[in-house]
């Protein structure tokens, strides 16, 4: 099962609470959230129970008593396999970088005389190292085991 960026950072912050709860993010309301919920209980990633505790409260039913949402056991899977297919991904962009520049260097017919300077080539392939979009690293955060907090920089 394919999992949004949404769904997963909700399913993680069930596995930072011993009582494996989902809490929804602050800027998560109204239909969104509704929307958000609905897949996840309908695909049986989620189910919702009565919230007891400290317990995060979802809504509240027809007699005003406060429903939690707890990950279930496909929850778990989806969200460990969205891990491994992440973890999978970025070992296949390591092992292609790798493979460029280990690779011997093509040259075209035209330039066959003129090749650059290693060191212009060392320092060119020392900022591609370099390089890591915050995207990434929110990736990595979340596809820690421990799950990540949303005080935590970037």
């Amino acid at each position: 099962m394919e999992l949004t960026s949404a769904q997963h950072a909700v399913l993680s912050s069930a596995l930072q609470r011993d009582d494996r709860t989902l809490q929804l993010p602050a800027n998560l309301k109204g239909g969104a959230a509704q929307k958000l919920v609905a897949k996840l209980v309908g695909d049986g990633l989620t189910e919702q129970l009565a919230a007891t505790g400290s317990m995060p409260v979802w809504r509240k039913d027809d007699e005003q008593k406060p429903i939690g949402l707890r990950i279930t056991a496909a929850g778990l899977e989806a969200i460990q396999g969205r891990s491994a297919l992440i973890e999978s991904k970025q070992g296949t962009k390591r092992k292609r970088r790798s493979a460029q520049r280990t690779a011997p260097a093509r040259v075209s017919k035209q330039r066959a005389g003129h090749r650059q300077p290693a060191k212009i080539a060392a320092l060119r392939s020392a900022s591609a190292k370099s390089r890591s979009s915050k995207q990434d690293r929110v990736i990595a955060l979340l596809s820690r085991r421990e799950g990540t907090a949303s005080a935590q920089p970037l």
